[in-house]
């Protein structure tokens, strides 16, 4: 009951094991363009932070652009990730995606397939 067009964005790549979702809305926009990323086999970019002791956000790294591949989605423990390969340590990795700074953006490069 859609277009042709629209089909594919109605793919989802997460998968949920036995919990609620969070209500945290900043996690769907991201989970979107990732999901979408994942439908049109595009990477991604992102900034990725962690907590201090204190419960302060801080950017790893210095704010490095993570760039990743994305194959799934996953809901685990509470939390979504996403997995994909990442060239710089050139294995397959996850991020939980609570913390990817803001909406992942969609790169023009193709995916390293797995």
């Amino acid at each position: 009951m859609t277009s042709p067009g629209q089909v594919a964005k109605l793919k989802r790549n997460n998968y949920v094991v036995n919990r609620i979702k969070p209500d945290n809305e900043q996690i769907y926009y991201s989970i979107d363009a990732i999901n979408d990323a994942i439908n049109v086999g595009k990477q991604i970019s992102f900034q990725y932070y962690d907590y201090t002791g204190l419960k302060k956000k801080v950017l790893k790294n210095k704010g490095e652009i993570y760039k990743l591949s994305p194959y799934k989605l996953l809901w685990c423990g509470d939390y979504y990730y996403v997995l994909g390969y990442s060239e710089k340590k050139s294995k397959v990795i996850n991020f939980r995606v609570d913390r990817i700074a803001s909406k992942p953006e969609i790169l023009d490069k193709d995916i390293i397939p797995m």
